[in-house]
């Protein structure tokens, strides 16, 4: 089989779709038979309202897209599945990183909207049952888009193309990932792409998934938990918010990500980000040239 090495590894993207697509959905729909849904009623059946069956279909989610990723990492591109970035090296310090990173901009975010009177906490809702879940669900939302998009595209554009060009089209994918979402609206989809560069720039500069994976992690939990909709929808919140202000600027029904505040912030983020990687990147390289002289 040919590996599309080089210049043409772009070429594996394209490939995997349609498996992708007919794997996982092979696997969501074993998931719908344990749970004892009838097949013949799955276009009238809904996850939103239930995160227990939210979790287990994103539990089979996540299992397919293991077997397809791993599949097409071994049998095309020749090479283990911990080769995606899952190596162990530096792990607690990538993941830390990544876990804090995605607290500070929607916290972040939270407090501005509060200051300028855009939102009002109206009450709180603690449940640990929700609360356990909502970790499940956004553990395997992170690790599952993760893999695919920066684990198998990122990687493989990175292969053809520059970096920068990789990071920017594997960004635009993550967000068309997302373009069913409910109330999704261009200033939604731009954050989404301004949100897969932030994702993406640890892992060009690392080749490890572990700071995206804690990132992507944090930034849907904690908007979650302090009452935000996530990409438009409607999820467990510890915190009920009361919107004051406008949409343009909290967000409304889209979530923050559909804020232009979250655009700000974001593009904020990702320059700091870059500056801190290519800077140590930078002093790698001087390091390693007195070595050698």
């Amino acid at each position: 089989m040919h590996c599309y090495r080089g210049s043409t590894a772009w070429v594996r993207v394209l490939i995997l779709i349609i498996p992708y697509l007919l794997i996982v959905g092979i696997f969501q729909l074993i998931g719908f038979l344990i749970l004892g849904f009838d097949l013949s009623e799955l276009s009238n059946v809904s996850a939103k309202g239930n995160p227990a069956v939210q979790a287990t279909l994103l539990f089979f989610s996540l299992l397919g897209t293991i077997f397809v990723i791993w599949l097409f990492t071994k049998t095309i591109d020749k090479k283990r599945f911990v080769q995606i970035g899952l190596q162990l090296k530096n792990l607690g310090n990538n993941l830390a990183g990544g876990l804090l990173l995605g607290i500070a901009i929607i916290a972040t975010g939270f407090l501005l909207l509060l200051t300028l009177g855009q939102i009002e906490v109206d009450s709180f809702n603690f449940s640990t049952s929700n609360t356990l879940l909502s970790i499940a669900i956004y553990t395997m939302v992170s690790l599952s888009e993760e893999f695919l998009c920066r684990g198998y595209i990122l990687r493989n554009l990175m292969i053809s193309f520059n970096r920068y060009f990789a990071l920017i089209i594997s960004s635009i994918i993550f967000a068309l990932l997302h373009i069913g979402n409910s109330h999704i609206g261009w200033i939604g989809f731009t954050n989404l792409i301004l949100a897969g560069i932030i994702l993406g720039l640890p892992y060009i500069f690392t080749k490890s998934l572990w700071h995206p994976i804690g990132m992507h992690f944090t930034w849907n939990l904690t908007q979650a938990f302090l009452g935000f909709n996530v990409s438009g929808n409607t999820t467990f919140s510890i915190v009920q918010l009361r919107y004051t202000g406008n949409n343009f600027l909290h967000g409304g029904e889209f979530g923050f990500e559909g804020s232009i505040l979250c655009t700000i912030i974001s593009v904020i983020a990702a320059i700091f980000l870059w500056r801190h990687l290519y800077g140590k990147e930078k002093d790698k390289r001087l390091q390693s040239k007195i070595v050698k002289a």
